[in-house]
């Protein structure tokens, strides 16, 4: 087993991971205004992807603003997707690799949102792709970036008191990443900018309508 897998496995999953996992202020319940955004912005009976679903947060966004969506949850960890399918039985919850998202035929889904994993993954750019595929209209990613435009910062271990968390954390910059999805997806995408003073800008990537 590696460093990584160690971690996420013997230290993460200990005790309920869906606790440690909060949006908003970190309790369950509490919207993060970036869950709002999205619920706001999908339209009403969407088919929807959320990829790192968490606690699934974003589908009880989509509850507490009573709109209908067709929701689609996939985590790494089986104890989330096991949490969220007990929790919300009207939706579906998997396991799945971010990068591999296997299980999904091409344009599967309306919407694919991916909100706080790809600083998470060895880099961002199998996991764009592999969201590309899968959606029909729109890919939509929350992610933190680094504050020098030009550069990614890399970075495996994170600091927690005299720890060292072994995962990756990185923040991506900006015109890489556009310039990445120029030559791979599409000139058509938009940042959304409400929410850069807390770190988390809004990617919307579209797809072409055929």
């Amino acid at each position: 087993m590696g460093i990584r897998n160690s971690w996420w496995e013997l230290s993460f999953t200990k005790g309920d991971p869906a606790a440690q996992m909060g949006g908003g202020d970190g309790r369950e319940g509490v919207p993060h205004p970036t869950h709002t955004w999205f619920t706001n912005h999908v339209p009403e009976d969407s088919i929807v992807l959320d990829v790192g679903c968490c606690n699934a947060h974003t589908y009880e966004s989509f509850q507490r603003a009573n709109k209908s969506v067709n929701y689609w949850g996939v985590d790494h960890l089986q104890q989330l997707v096991d949490y969220c399918a007990l929790r919300f039985p009207d939706a579906k919850f998997s396991q799945s690799d971010a990068s591999d998202l296997q299980d999904f035929e091409d344009n599967a889904f309306d919407y694919v949102l991916s909100r706080h994993v790809s600083e998470h993954l060895n880099h961002y750019s199998q996991h764009f792709m592999e969201m590309w595929r899968v959606a029909k209209k729109e890919v939509i990613v929350v992610g933190f970036l680094e504050l020098n435009p030009q550069f990614d910062r890399l970075q495996y271990g994170v600091k927690e008191g005299d720890k060292i968390l072994p995962h990756w954390y990185n923040q991506y910059g900006k015109e890489q990443m556009e310039a990445f999805i120029r030559y791979n997806m599409t000139d058509d995408f938009e940042w959304v900018d409400d929410f850069k003073d807390i770190g988390h800008p809004v990617l919307i990537i579209r797809k072409e309508q055929k």
